[in-house]
């Protein structure tokens, strides 16, 4: 996962099909993220005209092969995310 240049999202399909359920429940959308392959992110500020705080732009793959696809992610949500990928990693 690589922290990616805002230019990289400029182009990209935005609107990932996110499960409605899982955007109303942290811990449903962190485990949601766990089953993803994401490619990077970058800070949601960076990316949009119109600034929108609080969020990191995260791109996904696609089993189609598209690698465009992003979406805004709640920074809480994806710090704790992070926490949870990293116990998962180690063990």
């Amino acid at each position: 996962m690589l922290q990616l240049p805002p230019s990289q999202f400029t182009y990209g399909k935005y609107g990932l099909d996110v499960p409605f359920k899982v955007l109303t429940d942290d811990k449903l959308h962190i485990d949601w993220l766990l089953g993803q392959h994401i490619i990077g992110y970058c800070n949601s500020l960076e990316v949009e005209i119109r600034p929108r705080t609080g969020n990191m732009a995260v791109m996904f793959s696609f089993d189609d092969g598209d690698w465009e696809g992003w979406h805004h992610i709640p920074i809480n949500v994806w710090n704790k995310f992070l926490e949870k990928k990293k116990e998962v990693t180690n063990g």
